[in-house]
C-alpha cells in the first residue's frame, strides 16, 4: 500500500504532527506497525532533536517563521 503524502498548511501543523504520537493507536499496535512498515509511529520528534530544535510547538513555529 502506498502511503498518502501531503504538506501541512503551516509550520504549526507539521510540527504538531511530529510532536504528537498517533492517539488512535495503542502502544502495542504502534510497535507492531513500526516493525512491519519500517515507519515510526511513536517518538517522531527525533528529527527535531537531531537538528537541535527545542521548545514546544508554539516556540518551534515561531523559530521556523523567523528563519
Amino acid at each position: 500500500m502506498i502511503g498518502h503524502i501531503s504538506i501541512g498548511g503551516s509550520f504549526y501543523h507539521c510540527i504538531s504532527y511530529c510532536l504528537e504520537d498517533k492517539k488512535e493507536l495503542s502502544e502495542e499496535r504502534k510497535l507492531v506497525l513500526a516493525m512491519q512498515d519500517h515507519l515510526q509511529h511513536k517518538g517522531r520528534a527525533e528529527v527535531l532533536e537531531y537538528n537541535k530544535c527545542f521548545g514546544n510547538k508554539y516556540e518551534l513555529t515561531g523559530q521556523f517563521k523567523d528563519v
